[in-house]
């Protein structure tokens, strides 16, 4: 019999009992994870699945793109993401190249907005580009220490077909000239296609 009613959708063995691990960096979850799970599903979105094998490949690939936009020790990168991939790929990307995470929630004003990025000193915003996120976010680039947005499309993980009838057709912006995007971002060697045909292929295989 189970002491909390929550435990009842645990997947055994999970135990709310169970001890915590010793303390560690946080990247180490998805690292740890990877290694010991590596063919698992560690995330489920809509028609589109990852293992804990490719998301910490992807995850690697956002470290690398970030960190080829200066991002390291000191520098604060805030996520403006709805509940996609893109948040968790983006939460430990932004550890593993050795920088700093700041939540903004998507339903923030703008002026909560521009507070929250300012008094966190946000340098790198990754935002998505639908109207509601990016209406606010790109009025604030050069704003106190902000200086370049990331924009995330939903059709960077699943078919158009299904972001077209999540969000309806053509309300996802483009990049400026001054944006980059995510796909691109994480394109560091070539590999990466934006609308997945199959399992992602490592570096390894290539």
């Amino acid at each position: 019999m189970t002491k909390h009613i929550w435990e009842k959708s645990y997947a055994p063995p999970v135990s709310w009992d169970f001890p915590l691990p010793a303390p560690q960096p946080v990247q180490k979850i998805l690292q740890n994870a990877a290694a010991q799970w590596p063919d698992r599903v560690g995330l489920d979105f809509y028609d589109r699945t990852f293992t804990y094998k490719e998301l910490l490949l992807l995850a690697s690939r956002v470290a690398t793109g970030l960190q080829a936009l200066g991002v390291g020790p000191g520098v604060h990168v805030g996520l403006h993401i709805v509940n996609s991939p893109h948040y968790l790929l983006c939460f430990f990307g932004v550890l593993l190249a050795g920088g700093r995470v700041v939540n903004c929630s998507p339903l923030a004003a703008r002026r909560e907005l521009e507070y929250q990025l300012a008094d966190a000193e946000v340098q790198i915003l990754i935002t998505m580009g639908l109207p509601a996120l990016y209406q606010q976010a790109s009025v604030l680039k050069g704003k106190a220490r902000l200086r370049k947005l990331v924009i995330c499309r939903l059709e960077d993980f699943v078919s158009t077909e299904l972001s077209r009838s999540l969000v309806g057709a053509g309300l996802e912006r483009s990049v400026t000239a001054d944006e980059v995007e995510f796909a691109k971002l994480i394109d560091n060697d070539g590999c990466f296609t934006p609308h997945p045909l199959g399992p992602l292929v490592d570096e390894v295989a290539v």
